[in-house]
This record gives C-alpha cells, structure tokens and sequence, in this order.
C-alpha cells in the first residue's frame, strides 16, 4: 500500500516538474520570438533602456500577458465558447498530464462559486446518495445543484421539498477532495442501518 502511494506521489511529481519545464521552455522561447519585433520598435519610441539591459525582455513579458488577456477574452465570446471545449479535450489527447491541471482549475473556479452562502451536502434522491450543493432555501423548499466527479462540475439542478429531504452536511473542501477521489469516501459518510436478524 506505502509503495502504491509513494509510486502515485512519484508519477505525480514527475508530471508537473515535465509540464512546468515544458511551459518555461515555451515562454523562453516565445519570448525571445517577441524580442526580435519588440526591440526595434522600443528604439524608435525611447524605451529600450528604459529598466536597463533587461527592458526588451520586460516589455516581451507585457506582450505576453496582454496577447493572453485578448485571446482569453476572444473565447469568452459566444460564437467562439463552443468550440472551447473540443480544444481543451484535443488539448488534454495530445498531453493526457494537462487533465490533472484542468481538474484543479475547475475545482478552483467551483470552489470560489461555492463561497457564498452554499451548503456541501450529500443527498438521498431516489434511494441513492448525491453529492450536491443546496444553493438556495426557504422553510419549504431547497434547490439542490447535484455535480460531477472529478471536478464537481453542475450535473444537475433540482427543486425538492425540504421534508422530503435526507441530506447529511459536509465541508466545501470534503466535497473536492472526495469528489477528486471519485466519490472514494462518501461511503464512510452514511449513516449505518441496523441489520435485522431473522430467527
């Protein structure tokens, strides 16, 4: 079992020194790309030493941030959004490790959602437990947010009576880590039914 774990906490470790080699070996690159447009233009308007020998690098880094925010803005649009996912799974096909970083944005975004005034619960709706966020409620009603695994993504929304309701309270930060587990301890969470013996 510790050489299964130490092996899992290994691989990990592996897949985020590769990838984050990776994207600095891409900005070095695009930034040295972006130096050679960059550095001629900062000459003619006075700002090649503007911060001394690193200025062109400086201003490339800016470029950078300011391409970023566009693009980002660029498929915030709704003709552009739909297509969004299909890149981010190609994305994901070409290097699977980009999954795991996909998974904690997601969870992050989630988690900054969830901040309010949600209550992590795990509720039984039809004879079977959901993980599920009760995002608003009054002395009759409750609307549920049920979501997925592993990044507690929104499945589905329902508007159940309050007294029909069986729903056993958790933390936020419960509901990710299990949910990131794929559900592995929601079980240790239920209340145990008493078995009937029969004579």
């Amino acid at each position: 079992m510790k050489s299964a774990k130490l092996k899992n906490v290994f691989v990990w470790g592996l897949v985020v020194t590769v990838v984050i080699a990776a994207v600095i070996y891409i900005l070095i690159k695009v930034i040295g790309f972006l130096e050679v447009f960059i550095a001629p233009i900062a000459k003619r308007l006075g700002m090649a030493n503007l911060f001394g020998e690193i200025t062109i690098t400086i201003l490339s880094i800016v470029a950078i941030i300011v391409i970023m925010f566009i693009l980002g803005a660029i498929t915030s649009m709704p003709f552009i959004s739909r297509y969004r996912q299909k890149f981010e799974d190609l994305l994901v096909r070409l290097y699977p490790p980009l999954s795991y970083f996909k998974v904690m944005a997601d969870e992050k975004m989630n988690v900054q959602s969830a901040s309010g005034n949600w209550k992590a619960v795990l509720a039984l709706i039809d004879d079977q437990y959901w993980p599920a966020f009760i995002t608003e409620e009054n002395e009759e009603w409750a609307t549920l947010n049920v979501v997925y695994a592993p990044n507690s993504d929104p499945m589905e929304v329902l508007v159940a009576r309050k007294d029909s309701l069986h729903c056993i309270p958790m933390t936020t930060k419960q509901m990710f880590a299990i949910n990131r587990m794929y559900g592995k301890g929601f079980i240790s969470m239920l209340p145990r039914t008493k078995s009937v013996s029969q004579n």
